[in-house]
């Protein structure tokens, strides 16, 4: 995870991590960072910053999870305003898998947000601290099921825990020494580390390699969360469903612009902050 607004943003938000498509072309390649084009999880969604009709206007990109019928979660950084000149720009949800040249665009598959609510505990200069998710409302309703969220850490370990004793006791399933990936992280960043393929929606299994008090760390240099990817879910299968156990955050070695998509994705859990997302999902 890495820079909010690819420019500026290491400086000003120490970390923050969306990225600015300001070009008219269609945003092309094949892999999030080790992943594949993801055309079936239409409760992730799009979220845009800047006048999208606008040919001249940049647009800053970040990744939502729908969680309620007329609420995304996101991070709270990709609500900021543009580190380049503090303006906070129109938010939309885009609906698509793929965002189109500007030529192209349809505005019905842009909704447009109505409250933005971050966690107030947020500190964008300590995103070791966590906090970093925010609640995205919108009059309109989002035509797919939303994702549930994740109350207890308990069942996230428990659920790895069986996962990789399932895997060493069946040997149809070949993991020899390799580590278990049983979390799937999504989002619209780029898929390689020359900053391509911004723009649209990818998936790809990922490992759980460490849990503190306020983050999970996942992935690796070639499997994780780039650019643009900030927001997006991180998810696992518990008791049979899939569900939300972090929100994309920053990378866990931050010191250098071209370091950021090579170490762990840092995820900020949603399990500490459940009494701040209840209202949204009622």
């Amino acid at each position: 995870m890495d820079v909010r607004h690819l420019a500026l943003g290491l400086a000003t938000l120490a970390g923050a991590c969306g990225a600015e498509l300001s070009d008219a072309t269609a945003p092309t390649a094949d892999a999030i960072i080790g992943g594949m084009i993801d055309p079936g999880d239409n409760n992730v969604v799009m979220l845009v910053q800047g006048e999208f009709l606008d040919p001249n206007a940049n647009l800053l990109i970040c990744t939502a999870a729908v969680i309620a019928p007329h609420v995304v979660l996101t991070a709270a950084h990709c609500l900021l305003p543009d580190p380049a000149d503090g303006v906070a720009y129109k938010i939309h949800a885009y609906l698509g898998t793929a965002l189109p040249p500007r030529d192209q665009m349809d505005p019905t598959q842009f909704l447009p947000a109505g409250g933005l609510f971050p966690d107030p505990a947020f500190q964008p200069d300590h995103l070791e601290l966590g906090h970093d998710f925010a609640a995205v409302t919108f009059r309109d309703t989002f035509p797919a099921a939303p994702l549930p969220v994740n109350t207890d850490i308990e069942a996230v370990k428990r659920t790895h825990r069986n996962d990789i004793t399932a895997c060493a006791q069946d040997p149809t399933l070949r993991c020899g020494a390799q580590p278990v990936r049983d979390v799937r992280v999504i989002g619209f960043g780029e898929s390689n580390h020359q900053q391509g393929g911004l723009g649209v929606r990818r998936k790809a299994s990922v490992t759980l390699d460490r849990i503190d008090s306020t983050n999970l760390y996942l992935g690796s240099a070639n499997e994780g969360a780039c650019h643009g990817d900030s927001g997006g879910p991180a998810i696992m299968q518990i008791n049979g469903r899939p569900t939300i156990i972090g929100v994309a955050s920053t990378v866990s070695d931050r010191k250098s612009l071209s370091r950021l998509c090579v170490r762990n994705s840092v995820y900020t859990r949603v399990d500490p902050y459940a009494t701040f997302l209840v209202p949204f999902l009622n």
